[in-house]
C-alpha cells in the first residue's frame, strides 16, 4: 500500500513502461507538463491522477514504485522489479503506436490528395 502519494516514483514508473511524458499524460487524460511537474517535484500528484494510473495499469504492483523515506525525507526509490504485465502494456503501446503511425501516414496520403484535386479544380477555373 502506498503510504503517500508524493512518495509515488512516477518517473520511475513511467519509464518502466517506457512511455514519453506527453503519452503517459495522454493515457490517463492529464498534459505530459503536468507529469514533468510532477516527476520533478514542482507539482503534487493528486488522488484523482493517482486512481487513474491504477485504473489504467490495473496489473501493474505500485508498491514497486514506493520511494524510502529516512528521517521524514524522501531519498531513493525502492528496489524495482520488472513485471509481466509492464512488458504487457509496452506491448500494446508500441501497436497502437504503430496504428498511430499508419493512420497519420494514410491522413497525409489524404491530405495530398485533396491539396491536388484544390489545384486541379483552380487551373480547370484558369483555363475557363
Amino acid at each position: 500500500m502506498l503510504k503517500s502519494m508524493k512518495n509515488f516514483d512516477l518517473k520511475s514508473f513511467r519509464k518502466s513502461l517506457r512511455l514519453t511524458q506527453s503519452v503517459l499524460g495522454d493515457m490517463i487524460g492529464v498534459s505530459g507538463n503536468l507529469i514533468s511537474s510532477m516527476e520533478l517535484g514542482k507539482a503534487q500528484m493528486t488522488l484523482d491522477t493517482y486512481d487513474k494510473l491504477k485504473k489504467h495499469f490495473p496489473d501493474i504492483d505500485f508498491s514497486n514504485f514506493q520511494l524510502e523515506a529516512h528521517d521524514g525525507m524522501v531519498t531513493e526509490p525502492a528496489p524495482f522489479f520488472k513485471t509481466q504485465g509492464s512488458q504487457m502494456l509496452f506491448d500494446m503501446y508500441q501497436e497502437k503506436d504503430r496504428q498511430l503511425t499508419q493512420c497519420n501516414e494514410e491522413k497525409a496520403t489524404l491530405l495530398r490528395e485533396i491539396i491536388r484535386l484544390k489545384d486541379e479544380l483552380a487551373n480547370s477555373k484558369q483555363a475557363h
